[in-house]
């Protein structure tokens, strides 16, 4: 059984390194760590090629959808960190098991701050990408 979803948040750390909420979340992509490999095979393996783990997970890279409120002060903290090149303390809250809250924490670099398009009608929405920086951790919520 899977768990409801309403509920999350996300939090992002600015210049200040002061940690602040990004507002109106729509949606949380994590990262998905990947591992890459490497081909060891040579002139004297048999029946096909063999492959290594290489020893560093790649962190992956993590999205969030949100309302955009241009002008606002979180608009104004997210552009800033356009141009911060140093990781940054993230978090995610989302619902875990019989209503506990979990949470995944770690260090990211916003590289991407995209405005979706102006509809005549309904709302406009902006994408965030992350690239995540080393291993995150998952856990119950941080008080």
């Amino acid at each position: 059984m899977s768990n409801p979803n309403f509920g999350v948040e996300f939090f992002f750390t600015d210049a200040a390194n002061e940690e602040f909420e990004i507002p109106e979340v729509l949606s949380v992509t994590p990262s998905n760590p990947t591992r890459a490999t490497y081909q060891d095979s040579h002139h004297k393996t048999v029946d096909a090629h063999t492959y290594k783990g290489e020893a560093l997970l790649e962190p992956g890279t993590l999205t969030v959808r949100i309302n955009y409120l241009s002008g606002s002060e979180a608009d104004a903290k997210l552009l800033a960190m356009l141009a911060v090149l140093d990781p940054k303390p993230y978090r995610s809250v989302h619902n875990g098991a019989a209503g506990a809250k979990r949470q995944v924490a770690g260090h990211a670099i916003l590289t991407g701050y995209a405005p979706q398009d102006m509809p005549i009608t309904g709302k406009q929405e902006a994408v965030l990408t992350f690239q995540a920086s080393g291993a995150a951790t998952h856990g119950a919520k941080a008080a």
